[in-house]
């Protein structure tokens, strides 16, 4: 659902205002209300359309902070590669479909070295060689055992 346009809402708000004056003049018309009334009333209202134009306003350049809040956090080089993790981890496909370099898979190891509760990574001997990090083992040095959990 797309949100209105200020332009969209300062237009409704006009029809609102031109509504309330015509009833105000009708009961300005039928003398249920006096003519300083009626006026006041007017005046009011103008006063409540400027003020709704003034809010609108503000809204839309608060919506606009936020949403340049939102845009430099979600371009965080760590939020993107959290957000990547995510989705391997929700779908691996995605790496065995993809035909990632060494140097890439390189990378990778790198940063996740850095996170702090990471003790060791296990990697094909290539990639262990490109990262210099005490972290990273080759495959070729290091018994790897894998469990079946589940009774598989």
């Amino acid at each position: 659902m797309r949100l209105p346009t200020q332009d969209q809402v300062l237009a409704s708000g006009r029809h609102v205002i031109t509504f309330a004056g015509g009833a105000v003049t009708a009961f300005a018309s039928l003398h249920l209300i006096t003519a300083g009334d009626a006026q006041s009333a007017a005046d009011a209202l103008n006063k409540i359309g400027h003020g709704f134009a003034e809010i609108i306003t503000g809204l839309g350049v608060l919506a606009g902070i936020i949403s340049g809040l939102f845009a430099a956090l979600s371009a965080n080089p760590l939020w993107q590669f959290i957000k990547g993790s995510r989705a391997v981890a929700a779908n691996p496909t995605i790496v065995k479909q993809a035909n990632i370099s060494d140097a890439d898979q390189a990378v990778v190891a790198k940063a996740a070295v850095e996170l702090p509760k990471v003790e060791n990574i296990v990697a094909a001997p290539e990639v262990a060689k490109a990262v210099p990090s005490p972290l990273v083992q080759s495959s070729d040095e290091v018994k790897v055992v894998q469990v079946k959990h589940g009774g598989n």
